[in-house]
């Protein structure tokens, strides 16, 4: 549910096309969510392209902008990119990484990458004013809400949890008139 309110509103907010969310999963990273879409096609030979351009910009740890203002780009980056523009025919992509918030009682450590989001133009390339420091803000937000969601999620025996507090309700005496 977080990954869908992060894609869905941020799109509105940002004023692009579509707006994909990518987590990451070891050394891969896995799309959770694209807006306007319930179910993605993980499969598909466009998602694995999207995948391998989210890898090669998270490893940077740098946005990597093809929309607005076009940054000078590795040769690796550009590669994944040209490959993911030629399969998904978007016009114009950026690549935000989401990063954990430095931690104050470690400041030696470097943030922890938590995923990609992808900004996509289908059609109209031409520069929006604002638009890339208003990506910049819905990364910084899905950043916290991912932190907080993925947290939340890994706590042990969660399942358990919430079959419990389902279990309760049902029994609770005011559902039983």
């Amino acid at each position: 549910p977080t990954a869908y309110a992060v894609v869905n509103d941020g799109r509105r907010l940002i004023g692009c096309d579509r707006l994909t969310l990518l987590v990451r999963c070891g050394r891969r990273y896995d799309i959770v969510a694209t807006s306007g879409l319930e179910v993605v096609e993980t499969r598909s030979q466009a998602a694995k392209f999207l995948s391998r351009l989210a890898a090669v910009v998270a490893e940077t740890g740098e946005p990597a902008w093809q929309l607005d203002r076009n940054d000078e780009l590795s040769p690796q980056i550009r590669a994944a990119l040209a490959s993911y523009i030629d399969e998904a025919h978007v016009r114009g992509v950026a690549v935000l990484p989401i990063l954990s918030k430095a931690d104050a009682r470690r400041p030696h450590r470097r943030p922890q990458r938590l995923g990609v989001l992808i900004v996509e133009q289908i059609e109209d390339v031409t520069p929006a004013p604002g638009r890339g420091e208003r990506a910049e803000l819905v990364a910084a937000h899905a950043a916290t809400a991912l932190h907080n969601a993925l947290q939340h999620e890994s706590i042990p025996l969660l399942p358990l949890w919430r079959l419990a507090a389902q279990a309760r309700n049902l029994v609770a005496p005011s559902t039983r008139r």
